[in-house]
């Protein structure tokens, strides 16, 4: 069995039973082949596990004309996202900044009508103390 993951990389696994007889029929005459004792002549499974690397490609890989406007299409996408991004931004700036000039319009006028308060009351003051003043006889 095998998984490829990736184009340069692959998984393999695979299992081996054997299913002929224990029998060895090994021919043992020639030189330098010998049986060794107490081991079987194969073994009665066997399990392999493995994996594949390719670190220079085999073949150059072709970019398309559809693949590099693919390309292109994605960093205007992105661009075009990111200005749109800033607009709100802005927007959202101008929103606030205007919020600020109506709040101090109204802590303007607030302020004028307090000033206009203190105004009044200072002429009332003035004229009680003139009405109090004793008047001069001019005898």
């Amino acid at each position: 069995m095998t998984y490829k993951a990736y184009r340069w990389l692959a998984f393999d696994a695979s299992v081996d039973i054997r299913i002929s007889p224990d029998k060895d029929e090994t021919l043992y005459g020639f030189r330098g082949v010998g049986k060794i004792p107490d081991m079987p002549n194969y073994a009665s499974w066997r399990v392999n596990i493995g994996m594949h690397i390719i670190l220079l490609p085999t073949r150059v890989y072709k970019v398309s004309e559809r693949d590099i406007l693919m390309q292109k299409a994605e960093e205007r996408r992105k661009l075009f996202e990111k200005v749109i991004r800033e607009q709100r931004e802005a927007e959202s700036a101008e929103k606030e900044l205007e919020r600020i000039k109506a709040e101090r319009r109204k802590a303007e006028r607030e302020l004028e009508r307090l000033r206009n308060i203190l105004e009044q009351e200072a002429k009332k003051k003035q004229q009680e103390k003139k009405q109090q003043e004793p008047k001069p006889d001019n005898q």
